[in-house]
């Protein structure tokens, strides 16, 4: 992603990073022995966020995977318990967060969507996710939601190899994959 090493640019909260995924996906489909209808992103936290919002900006992405991902930004400067998260990059680097908060989005999403939390994440709160089901079951936008027990903002192995166990069930039930 911009602005995390090695990568050039900055970090924009989400703001041009997921014209990024698109043109990417763009590319992807073009590519000989690429189905075009089988593409899938799958981003943790700010890459969720990013993922969520790449699949808000085009129809080319047909699955989305977001692992405890930002969904709306002015409520994580209020329930985030890491302060340098409250204070400084939401503050600094999102602006007021209404284009970079995917709740605000959820009915341009026509990928079906699994979200990951964990029920003891204080860094992106598993409220975000839920937010996030919420706003989409609203819009009437396919949603499945998973939440790993004691798991905070990042997993352990077995925590780990629960998300990934239902990342691809769910892809391979809305891309086609194959063991």
């Amino acid at each position: 992603m911009r602005g995390w090493p090695p990568s050039d640019g900055r970090d924009d909260c989400g703001s041009e990073q997921p014209n990024d995924i698109v043109r990417a996906a763009d590319w992807l489909a073009g590519l000989p022995g690429v189905n075009p209808d089988r593409i899938g992103v799958l981003g943790n936290s700010q890459g969720g966020q990013v993922a969520l919002l790449s699949g808000a900006r085009t129809s080319r992405i047909k699955a989305i995977v977001a692992v405890y991902a930002v969904t709306d930004i002015p409520l994580l400067r209020t329930t985030t318990s890491h302060e340098s998260v409250r204070r400084y990059y939401t503050q600094l680097t999102c602006g007021a967060g209404y284009e970079n908060s995917p709740v605000n989005f959820a009915g341009n999403i026509q990928a079906p969507v699994l979200l990951i939390h964990g029920d003891s994440d204080t860094r992106v709160p598993t409220e975000q996710s839920l937010k996030m089901q919420d706003a989409l079951r609203t819009a009437n936008r396919p949603v499945e939601f998973v939440l790993v027990p004691g798991a905070g903002h990042g997993f352990t192995g077995v925590q780990s190899q629960h998300a990934w166990s239902a990342t691809m069930r769910f892809f391979s039930t809305h891309l086609g994959l194959r063991d």
